[in-house]
């Protein structure tokens, strides 16, 4: 229980409190654990292909959140083995341009993925 200073009593809500900290924490351990054995087997999948499987990115305009998603995307390929094209639009890129730019990239040998990165 934790002593409540400005009641100057002991309240039943710091165990609750207390509790779903403790169980979040716990929560946190089992997803990175996963998340790490995960990323272990896809390596282990990725470095036993024949090629080195691309992704590639369509990024249009410049809002700093999508560029930091495409840069997470980009360091994490990496981690895996995988390689991540990142092709920058402006933001002004019209339906028929990035059709075309998609068009373009599924036509690549190289691309096994096509991501576009736009926000709404």
């Amino acid at each position: 229980m934790r002593l409540d200073p400005g009641l100057a009593k002991w309240t039943a809500a710091g165990n609750i409190n207390d509790g779903l900290a403790a169980a979040d924490g716990i929560l946190h351990l089992y997803v990175e654990a996963i998340a790490a054995t995960l990323r272990a087997r896809i390596t282990a999948k990725v470095a036993a292909l024949p090629w080195r499987p691309v992704l590639a990115v369509i990024l249009v305009g410049e809002d700093p959140a999508s560029h930091i998603y495409v840069a997470m995307k980009q360091r994490r390929g990496a981690e895996l083995g995988a390689s991540v094209e990142i092709v920058s639009r402006p933001a002004s890129l019209g339906p028929d341009q990035l059709h075309a730019e998609v068009l373009r990239a599924n036509h690549d040998p190289a691309v096994d993925a096509i991501l576009i990165q736009r926000p709404l």
